[in-house]
């Protein structure tokens, strides 16, 4: 198509979606579908203001964010608002009731919110398999939000879940065995190293007691000393050995309690790790 003024060619500018012609600028069509902003905006309020798209869905929301919010002030729309309120199926309360579970869980043990994202769309996939017909949903979003934590690396033990929710480890074990064999996930073992850090700073314990606790579970593992057994325990031991050489000392009480494990494996631990190290 040509230019009926100079009969020149026409250019298409993607960004506002006109066809303009390329020797006289005359404008001759606006049919496409403009990729551009809508204004300039300064602000981060104008540029939610001016935006032509909502923020991208969520999956931690029943509807994933999409639904249309009613204002409560007036009588017609507060009536409008109760009974939209009052339409959730059954599967909407129970997404409701999950991400609810899993925004506690994230808020309390400082998991972002990217990974509260990738547990909901787990526990959507465990709805629609049916594994929590007849199941806890507190317990199935837990185990979910484990899982996830244990894919990611994140060094968090069963325990901080089970202790924030008010159920057994052996409860949340069952499930998370259940949900990883429906679909098929391998966990990863937890890395002892990970653990480290995280003890030494509730401890107090300088970087490097870090360094010195990191070596000394770098050579248990090349000698095998790791296999099948807690790594929150070596973690521990490795600190605590770490802490008595460098003279930073800490009562056995205090690594029990901080790194959930009880005087006995403690002690064990350290008799395996020094016949090792020799």
């Amino acid at each position: 198509m040509a230019c009926f003024e100079c009969q020149s060619g026409l250019v298409l500018q993607s960004e506002t979606g006109e066809e303009v012609c390329g020797q006289c600028g005359l404008v001759l069509g606006e049919s496409e579908v403009s990729l551009g902003e809508e204004s300039v905006s300064f602000t981060p309020e104008e540029e939610s203001e001016r935006s032509r798209c909502g923020p991208a869905p969520k999956l931690v929301r029943v509807d994933k964010g999409l639904t249309t919010t009613m204002n409560a002030h007036d009588n017609k729309t507060r009536v409008l608002r109760r009974r939209q309120n009052t339409l959730f199926s059954a599967n909407e309360r129970n997404l409701s009731k999950a991400f609810d579970v899993l925004e506690l869980l994230s808020g309390k043990l400082h998991i972002p919110k990217s990974f509260e994202e990738e547990a909901a769309s787990l526990y959507r996939k465990a709805v629609k398999a049916g594994i929590t017909d007849g199941r806890s949903i507190v317990l199935i979003a837990t185990s979910c939000f484990y899982i996830t934590c244990r894919i990611n690396n994140i060094p968090r033990s069963i325990s901080e879940f089970c202790e924030i929710i008010g159920k057994t480890e052996h409860e949340v074990g069952r499930d998370t065995r259940i949900i990883t064999s429906t679909f098929d996930i391998r966990l990863p073992l937890v890395n002892p190293k990970i653990l480290v850090s995280r003890f030494a700073n509730r401890l107090n314990l300088s970087q490097k007691t870090q360094n010195l606790a990191l070596s000394f579970l770098s050579n248990g593992r090349t000698k095998g000393l790791l296999v099948g057994k807690e790594a929150k325990s070596f973690a521990s031991a490795s600190l605590y050995m770490a802490s008595k050489q460098l003279r930073e000392y800490r009562t056995q009480n205090n690594f029990a309690k901080v790194c959930n494990v009880t005087h006995i494996t403690l002690r064990r631990r350290c008799r395996e790790l020094e016949k090792c190290l020799g």
